[in-house]
């Protein structure tokens, strides 16, 4: 009796592997690797930016300043975006 060869099951494309964006309330699927959105992103000063880039890439490191570094992130994404949705802006 004749055997066949069993064929290869390829594995499903992966894409980039995605989660949720690191800004309160967010809920912007985002790259594996990165922080936040985009627009989240944005709304942070440069120079924190920079700080929490760095922090990020020295995680391993020392944990302890990537996590106060977010936590910092995290209050300022919240704080412009209650400056943004003020009352006087909502009503607009």
């Amino acid at each position: 009796m004749p055997t066949s060869t069993p064929t290869p099951v390829k594995a499903a494309p992966k894409g980039p592997a995605r989660r949720r964006c690191g800004a309160p309330g967010c809920t912007t699927k985002i790259p594996a690797g990165h922080i936040m959105c985009g627009p989240d992103w944005a709304l942070l000063p440069a120079l924190l930016r920079r700080n929490v880039h760095y922090a990020h890439k020295g995680r391993e490191l020392d944990r302890d300043s990537y996590r106060a570094a977010l936590r910092q992130a995290r209050r300022a994404v919240q704080a412009a975006k209650n400056r943004i949705t003020t009352p006087e802006t909502a009503r607009a």
